[in-house]
This record gives C-alpha cells, sequence and structure tokens, in this order.
C-alpha cells in the first residue's frame, strides 16, 4: 500500500503490507507509513528488507503494526530477539529454490509466528507449479505452523497455487500492479479468487 486508493481497493483483503527500511520502490517513509497506516482498522503489515534486527524493531515499535514480516535472511536468534522486541507477529523468509529449504524453515519455525515461502519459478530453477508442489510438501512438514506462500502469484493462478500449498494465507504485490502501482481491477479480481477457494 503506498495510497490511500490503494487501501480502499483492497478493502477486502485480511492483511495489508506497507514497505519500510528496504530499496523497493514500494518503500515508504516511516512518518508517512503510519499515516497511512493509521486509516485502515485491517491488519497491517510491516514489510522489510532491512537485515539489521535492532533496525527493524525500531521502526516496528513506530508503526505499531499486526505482523513484521521480515522479507531478508535472519537466523533464528535475530527473530527471536524481534519476536521478543515487538508487540505484533513476526514472520520469517524462507526462500524456495535454494536448496536448503527443509533447515532453513526448521530455524524459522522455532523462532517466528509464520514462515514466508518465497516461490518465484524462474527459468533458472523450478517451474512456479513445481515450486508450488514443494511448497506443499514443507508445508506438510512443519503443519501445523503457519507458512505464508508468496512469489510470482496473480488473479490467473492463485486459486491453484491455494489447492496445492493450502497455505495460511497469500501474499501479492507485483501480481496486482500496471506500471508498477496497484491496479484495482487486479486487486479485486485476485481478493475475489482466493475467496472464492476459502468459501
Amino acid at each position: 500500500m503506498t495510497r490511500p486508493f490503494d487501501i480502499d481497493m483492497a478493502r477486502f483483503a485480511d492483511y495489508l503490507g506497507f514497505v519500510v527500511g528496504s530499496r523497493s520502490f514500494r518503500n515508504l517513509e516511516l512518518k508517512p507509513a503510519k499515516e497511512l497506516m493509521s486509516t485502515t482498522d485491517q491488519k497491517k503489515v510491516m514489510v522489510t528488507t532491512t537485515t539489521d534486527p535492532a533496525s527493524v524493531v525500531k521502526m516496528a515499535n513506530y508503526l505499531e503494526p499486526d505482523v513484521v514480516q521480515v522479507h531478508s535472511l535472519m537466523g533464528p536468534a535475530d527473530l527471536r530477539f524481534m519476536t521478543r522486541m515487538v508487540s505484533g507477529s513476526v514472520w520469517g523468509l524462507v526462500p524456495v529454490g535454494g536448496g536448503d529449504e527443509d533447515e532453513r524453515l526448521n530455524r524459522v519455525r522455532h523462532a517466528s509466528s509464520a514462515a514466508i515461502l518465497d516461490a518465484k519459478g524462474d527459468y533458472v530453477r523450478l517451474s512456479l507449479l513445481q515450486e508450488w508442489d514443494f511448497c506443499a510438501k514443507l508445508r506438510d512438514l512443519v503443519d501445523p505452523y503457519p507458512v505464508v506462500l508468496s512469489g510470482g502469484l496473480n488473479a490467473e493462478n492463485v486459486r491453484e497455487a491455494i489447492r496445492i500449498v493450502k497455505p495460511f494465507c497469500v501474499d501479492v504485490s507485483s501480481g496486482v500492479e500496471y506500471q508498477s502501482v496497484k491496479d484495482p481491477r487486479l486487486v479485486r479480481r485476485f481478493i475475489r479468487r482466493v475467496w472464492e477457494v476459502k468459501d
């Protein structure tokens, strides 16, 4: 979410993400992020690629999100530190396709509230469908610990992704954007497809 209009078009989503402490073009400075977050009662996710746990804690204590999504590789000690120091839940990243997913997921699940399985499905590694199959196996290994499916999702494939992986929730960004901004048609279609599976 970068604009009030984004929040309005996503009003039926369970969670809204706000990127801070990142080099992403979606990055918000802390004060504008806090102001934007204050305009909704939906669950707010602070998404950051910052690798310094103390900086993450400082940002989270200022923004007071419901969830801190750490979209950078951090060890269990750092995740546990953040979990102790922030009031919201902490979700840890597990990239899919690196070869150490089992070990990484094991470390993350003992130190955070959920794991983000980031499956990009580029041609160098596995297809997205193969990665979803693998994500389903990872989810089975840690069930009932929640996993969040991320990477490569859009309105055309999210139902199949949910059917295969059965994640706790799904995370989308570029898959609902047009020319680098959230597109209301794509956002609403994505949410509708997710709810079709949930119903």
